[in-house]
């Protein structure tokens, strides 16, 4: 029992002081419920949760180490750095596996889900694109205006950019006759979303809420108009 509260101590500590590490647990948790969602096998859950666990892990090494290399010296040394260096190449290393395998896995779903859905409706006008465009900024400064910060052109809740990131791919989605577009503005907006976090402007549940409203919005658009 003692062993097992060091270790959920050291979960704890990572959450709290590692963005990515809470970053990775909510792309798992969404990778966790599509997969749900689609129903899959007993042996491709069982290699989703290796390729999730396989992140999580190293994420936790490298904070395992750089913890041990600033608690041992707090200049620069070259040793340092390279220990600092190749742990975050593990975390790198272990996110394109586990990138890989989810795109094997959940792309030809995605394609077969957007075929038998999408392709047999007729040219949607670009026009409703922009109408949901619109009403996603309109929705962002209005919750930016409740929440005291209309005038502030960055950062605050929710995020304008991803909003509009995931606007344009939720609208991809429902114009383009094939899935690659898609997959390609869904992948484009996710790095949206990453910038705004990696460059502090916004955190992760400015980004999130902001994806949602993107998404959200312009469906509703798209249903409303069609």
């Amino acid at each position: 029992m003692e062993s097992m509260t060091f270790a959920l101590r050291g979960m704890v500590h990572a959450y709290r002081t590692q963005r990515n590490f809470r970053i990775h647990l909510l792309m798992a948790l969404l990778v966790i419920l599509l997969a749900t969602a689609f129903r899959m096998s007993p042996l491709e859950t069982a290699l989703l949760a290796l390729v999730i666990g396989l992140v999580l892990v190293a994420e936790l090494i490298n904070t395992a180490i750089e913890s041990l290399v600033d608690l041992v010296t707090e200049e620069y040394h070259p040793l340092a750095a390279a220990a600092k260096n190749v742990a975050a190449a593990a975390v790198l290393i272990s996110s394109i596996i586990a990138a890989g395998v989810g795109f094997l896995l959940f792309s030809e779903r995605l394609v077969l889900l957007h075929q038998r859905h999408l392709v047999r409706l007729p040219p949607i006008p670009a026009q409703v694109t922009l109408v949901g465009v619109a009403a996603v900024l309109i929705a962002v400064l209005l919750l930016k205006a409740f929440g005291g910060a209309v005038l502030q052109l960055q950062g605050g809740m929710p995020s304008g950019h991803a909003a509009v990131a995931f606007s344009l791919a939720t609208a991809t989605f429902f114009i383009s006759p094939t899935a690659l577009p898609v997959l390609f503005s869904l992948a484009i907006a996710c790095l949206v979303a990453q910038s705004r976090v990696e460059a502090r402007i916004h955190n992760v549940a400015e980004v999130v809420a902001g994806g949602l409203l993107g998404i959200l919005l312009t469906t509703l658009v798209f249903q409303l108009f069609w």
